[in-house]
């Protein structure tokens, strides 16, 4: 039977995700970016799919650092998005958690206020940033990271302290700002960055939940692109990592090679 004209699905643009750029360095921190056109062509994903697998086994490998990986659901995330994630769950046990945007003010209940005080354009802000860390043994957080690349939701933490040290540190700190009860009972938090909240003069918090994180990589839809914050200097390891410097251009930039 001829399939019907609706049940077509139109292919989904090539836009290739496979240029780094620097952004500058906040203290002892370096922000890298990478500009990507999140949930198009899966073949766009290639050359980050193997940038990534190469930092995941110089942090661990080479550096000893624990790998932690997280996605991030939100509302208005695209449908196939969340099937993805469903259709994997059983294999990466996700445990939900709480982002935190060490940078805004602390999360709290609406008041009678706040809804009075609504935009009817954007109606009203996000009560919570659900966050489901990958539980599983073995490859699954190698795999989830693969898996959800490029669908703005992949969350990449990594520490030289163990995973309970860590999150135990992340929730102390977490919880010193957050103050509604309603958001403190979550098991763990895990921070969420933009570039806006990189720049100088970069808050406190932001600097302390930070502290013992060797790299931080966060789809950000925000902001249209990937945000890579590292404590190691990366100009030096990049080329070993498959990128290529590309001469002439305005800020400091390599080419993601496959």
């Amino acid at each position: 039977m001829a399939t019907s004209q609706a049940e077509v699905k139109p292919e989904k643009p090539y836009l290739p995700a496979n240029t780094i750029e620097f952004r500058g360095s906040v203290g002892d921190l370096e922000v890298y970016f990478i500009p990507t056109s999140f949930n198009v062509a899966p073949e766009s994903y290639d050359a980050l799919r193997l940038f990534l697998e190469r930092v995941v086994a110089h942090f661990t490998g080479t550096l000893g650092c624990n790998h932690e990986g997280f996605i991030q659901l939100v509302r208005f995330r695209p449908q196939e998005v969340v099937h993805r994630f469903s259709d994997n769950a059983r294999k990466w046990l996700p445990q939900m958690g709480m982002g935190v945007w060490p940078d805004r003010e602390p999360p709290r209940m609406w008041t009678s206020k706040d809804i009075e005080n609504m935009d009817p354009q954007t109606g009203m802000p996000t009560l919570l940033y659900t966050v489901f860390r990958i539980t599983a043994q073995g490859n699954a957080r190698l795999d989830a990271m693969h898996t959800m690349a490029g669908t703005s939701c992949a969350l990449q933490v990594f520490s030289q302290l163990e995973t309970k040290k860590l999150m135990d540190y992340l929730k102390e700190v977490s919880l010193e700002f957050i103050r509604d009860r309603v958001f403190r009972v979550f098991p763990w938090y895990v921070p969420l960055l933009s570039l806006t909240g990189l720049k100088d003069p970069v808050s406190p918090v932001t600097l302390r939940i930070l502290q013992n994180i060797r790299l931080y990589v966060r789809e950000s839809v925000e902001d249209g692109g990937i945000l890579i914050v590292s404590r190691e200097p990366l100009e030096d390891l990049l080329p070993s990592l498959g990128c290529t410097f590309l001469e002439g251009e305005k800020v400091p930039q390599w080419r993601l090679t496959t």
